[in-house]
């Protein structure tokens, strides 16, 4: 590949475009790419960023009744992409019972899992359903009101369309749920959720009697605010997002703007990524103890014990294999470690090194040398 005309080059004269940053431990995330930046405006940036690293949702989009029904349907902008999830919420001014099921479908044939809900009395209902693995292709959702005794009714849902998820019904992790009956309520909120562990993503559903403006708590995310159904029983709906980087507990938690009956259904999802989350501690050394030791086909013990060794490194300076052994007397087909001797390349003589990694091993340590030739320099860290 050529590049015509002025080249942009970074600080090492490697054009921008290349897959790789190694100063920056980055890949460019390219427009398109699941895991690029989008802004406010759905511009998607093509800046090099570490683009694989949490859940993200590719695409979303709302629908609603604006009269009675029993059915009510979605169809995304975009293709699907192979393996992505699908989250549907919902709000219903109606519930499920020995008689009554919500289903939801799609023209990709996906299968789709309720994952929670929350009811209040018998007129109001929200739901999480949930779909992993799916099919790539233009795709319409479909939610619809089953049994024998179902009346025209209101409806709302956001749909969401997931990066990141683990392709099972294993990826949901926590559920909640709760209602209120209290006409002076204006704050939903109930039990936390603690995810079982880091870099996952939650959402929520809240459907409300009346004609209300749904706010979201601190930290959840609503990119097409609350929305309002017509038809019966469910005056406005609202579903929230966010990201859970820690194993912390959250509060599912909005606010209306209207005393209403209310019900709220959360849930949060696993990733394919998990992040190690923890504090690493690594003492400094501040006594370091060189010595030399001369080559000898019979096993040397060099150092004993040492409760204080922060670290350990050896320098091979023999034209014979030098064999490390942790804790047992050294021999050339019994040992821990084994370091090459001194290697000529192009006329120009290089010693082989090792480091003791981590865990430290603080025990007594041997050496042994294929034959007897040179020295072995050995420093250790306490």
């Amino acid at each position: 590949m050529t590049f015509t005309g002025v080249q942009p080059l970074d600080g090492n004269g490697i054009p921008t475009s290349s897959e790789y940053s190694p100063q920056n431990n980055t890949f460019p995330a390219m427009m398109g790419a699941d895991g690029a930046l989008v802004d406010q405006f759905g511009n998607q940036s093509t800046a090099p960023v570490m683009s694989f690293i949490q859940p993200r949702v590719c695409q979303r989009g709302i629908a609603q009744t604006g009269q009675g029904a029993k059915s009510l349907s979605f169809t995304f902008n975009a293709p699907n992409v192979g393996g992505n999830s699908i989250v549907v919420c919902l709000g219903v001014g109606d519930m499920e019972d020995a008689v009554t099921s919500f289903q939801v479908t799609d023209t990709q044939g996906n299968s789709y899992t309720e994952v929670t809900k929350a009811t209040q009395g018998t007129l109001l209902e929200s739901a999480i359903f949930f779909a992993s693995g799916i099919k790539p292709g233009q795709n319409t959702i479909t939610f619809n009101d089953i049994g024998p005794q179902v009346v025209n009714v209101g409806i709302a849902m956001k749909v969401y369309e997931v990066w990141g998820l683990i392709a099972s019904i294993d990826a949901v992790d926590q559920v909640d749920s709760g209602n209120s009956i209290n006409p002076s309520n204006k704050a939903s909120t109930f039990a936390s959720l603690t995810p079982a562990s880091p870099n996952e993503i939650a959402f929520t559903a809240v459907a409300v009697g009346k004609v209300t403006t749904i706010t979201p708590g601190s930290g959840w995310t609503t990119f097409d605010g609350t929305i309002f159904p017509w038809g019966g029983n469910i005056g406005a709906f609202d579903s929230q997002y966010r990201q859970l980087s820690t194993i912390t507990s959250i509060n599912p938690q909005c606010s209306i703007s209207l005393a209403s009956p209310w019900v709220m259904s959360s849930a949060s999802f696993r990733t394919i990524v998990l992040p190690i989350q923890g504090t690493v501690n690594i003492a400094p050394s501040t006594f370091a103890q060189p010595t030399v030791w001369q080559s000898s086909t019979s096993s040397v013990q060099i150092l004993g014990y040492n409760n204080a060794r922060k670290g350990l490194t050896v320098v091979n300076a023999s034209a014979y294999t030098l064999y490390i052994a942790y804790g047992f007397p050294a021999t050339t087909s019994m040992y821990s470690v084994p370091i090459p001797g001194i290697q000529v390349v192009n006329g120009q003589s290089f010693t082989s090194f090792y480091e003791m990694p981590l865990p430290l091993y603080l025990g007594p340590v041997y050496l042994v040398w294929a034959g007897k030739d040179g020295n072995a320099k050995v420093t250790e860290f306490s």
